[in-house]
């Protein structure tokens, strides 16, 4: 291994230590600082900026921001919490569909996070590990999000 990828490697590594440990938009701070580092200071040439991606990933912010202020979020929350509460020993089965269905809905998997505590919580009604069902929940999410695109 050469000198600069370990240093390369340092940097990236430590921006996002750096990130997690200010935690909220520290962490996107935290990789523009190890950008600057990495261009400035070692000398890497950026690539071009991706704008279309950058473009999808703030229109799908402001829809879902616009729908959690709306109440769209909550209400669906609402429908899936009965839904999982009316059908506890199904929850290895409902949850997973519906945080796909509503990752669908959403246009984003973050949308999911709304979820897990009721999920959790059935699950524990239920003497189920809420492990099972949350894990499920998220890799359909991912497909779920993946069949949005």
């Amino acid at each position: 291994m050469d000198i600069m990828v370990i240093l390369e490697l340092i940097v990236l590594l430590g921006a996002i230590f750096v990130g997690i440990r200010l935690g909220g938009i520290a962490i996107g701070y935290a990789g523009g600082l190890g950008v600057v580092i990495l261009s400035l200071v070692l000398g890497m040439k950026p690539g071009n900026i991706p704008w279309d991606v950058i473009l999808i990933i703030a229109a799908a912010i402001a829809a879902i921001s616009a729908m959690q202020q709306a109440g769209g979020l909550d209400y669906m929350v609402r429908v899936v919490e009965k839904l999982l509460r009316a059908n506890p020993r199904f929850i290895n089965y409902l949850a997973p569909a519906c945080g796909w269905l509503l990752t669908i809905l959403a246009g984003t998997g973050n949308a999911v996070f709304s979820l897990m505590p009721v999920v959790v919580d059935v699950a524990k009604s239920q003497n189920i590990r809420p492990s099972a069902p949350l894990s499920l929940m998220v890799v359909s999410s991912q497909i779920g999000i993946t069949a949005f695109l």
